[in-house]
C-alpha cells in the first residue's frame, strides 16, 4: 500500500467506486494498488477507490440477492458507541480478584480477543506489581484464565446497561 494513502476504515459503497474513510495526512495523484483498483485521495480523510473499467465489484461477482442474512458487528458503533461495557467488565472482574485497575489501564489493549486483552492488561508493570503485591505471586497463564472464565458472565451481564442500539 502506498504511504500517501493510510489505513481504510470505513468502505461506502457506492458504483462503480467505493469512497472510504482513511487516516492518510495528504493529498496524492492516483494510485494503482496491487488488487487493480485505483486510489485517489480526495482530502486528507476521504480516498476514492475506483474499480476500473474491467472490474467488477473488485474481484468478486456482483450479488444478485435475494438478502437471507446480514451479520454486522455493530460493537462500538450502533451499540455501545464509546466501549465502555467491556472495560467496565475489566475493572469488574479484576476488582472481584483483589487487584483494582483503573478504568484506563482497562482499555489500553482495547480491540484485542477478551483472553488476551487480560492477559495483556496483567502484563502491564503497574499492574503485574499489584498483582505481585496483593497475591504474593506474579500472575502467569492460569491466572489469564480464570479472570476470562468470570469477565465472560460479568460483560453479559453489564452489556444491557451499555448496549442500546441508536438507530
Amino acid at each position: 500500500m502506498n504511504s500517501n494513502i493510510g489505513r481504510f476504515q470505513i468502505v461506502l459503497a457506492t458504483k462503480p467506486r467505493f469512497l472510504t474513510r482513511g487516516f492518510s495526512l495528504r493529498k496524492s495523484a492516483p494510485t494503482t494498488l496491487a488488487n487493480g483498483l485505483t486510489a485517489t485521495e480526495l482530502t486528507n480523510k476521504v480516498t476514492r477507490l475506483d474499480l476500473g473499467n474491467n472490474v467488477v465489484n473488485g474481484n468478486r461477482k456482483a450479488f444478485r440477492g435475494p438478502l437471507k442474512c446480514a451479520i454486522l458487528d455493530w460493537s462500538g458503533t450502533t451499540a455501545d458507541a464509546h466501549v465502555i461495557a467491556p472495560a467496565v467488565a475489566f475493572v469488574e472482574v479484576f476488582k472481584k480478584h483483589g487487584v483494582p485497575i483503573s478504568m484506563k489501564e482497562a482499555r489500553v489493549p482495547m480491540g484485542l480477543r477478551k483472553d488476551l486483552h487480560i492477559g495483556k492488561i496483567l502484563e502491564m508493570p503497574e499492574v503485574k506489581k499489584r498483582w505481585t503485591q496483593i497475591k504474593k505471586s506474579p500472575p502467569n497463564a492460569q491466572t489469564v484464565q480464570e479472570l476470562f472464565k468470570d469477565f465472560v458472565p460479568m460483560q453479559l451481564a453489564v452489556l444491557p446497561r451499555y448496549s442500546p442500539l441508536w438507530l
